[in-house]
């Protein structure tokens, strides 16, 4: 094998200009506006569907607070059978002092609940949040009330 008898190839013009430029990398991805784009409307969708998980939990904390003044009406209900008037004698109770005279266990971090004394023949229970919402129940003697007048 002789020099000669190997041939070079010779390129075209067209060829040669492939040959010599860089070889382009094809780059898979996102660009940072794609992603940008994703994000907003994942924000979008995130802020439309959060009042919606508030609303069951602020009715599933309402109907406990409701639940906790039945409790306290129907101890009240059993103190003034026993004691001939409804606790406390006078004036206003806290959940410490419900929990002990009325024998309940209520303890609820989400609500704080109180007992207003009104008489001797009525109270009214209130169960109130740090947020102004609140909830009351009143009860009163019904045959006492009727025995004053």
């Amino acid at each position: 094998m002789d020099g000669h008898e190997r041939e070079k190839k010779a390129f075209t013009p067209l060829q040669t200009l492939i040959a010599r430029s860089k070889p382009r990398r094809f780059v898979t991805g996102f660009t940072l506006v794609e992603i940008l784009v994703a994000i907003i409307i994942l924000v979008i969708l995130a802020s439309l569907s959060i009042p919606d998980f508030t609303k069951p939990k602020q009715a599933a904390l309402d109907k406990r607070a409701k639940t906790g003044l039945l409790l306290v009406s129907a101890a009240e209900k059993v103190y003034y059978l026993k004691e001939g008037f409804f606790y406390p004698y006078d004036g206003s109770a806290d959940i410490t002092s419900i929990n002990q005279f009325l024998r309940l266990n209520l303890s609820d971090d989400n609500w704080a609940y109180s007992v207003l004394n009104g008489g001797l023949t009525t109270f009214t229970a209130t169960a109130s949040q740090d947020s102004g919402r609140a909830f009351e129940i009143r009860n009163w003697d019904e045959e006492a009330e009727k025995k004053n007048d």
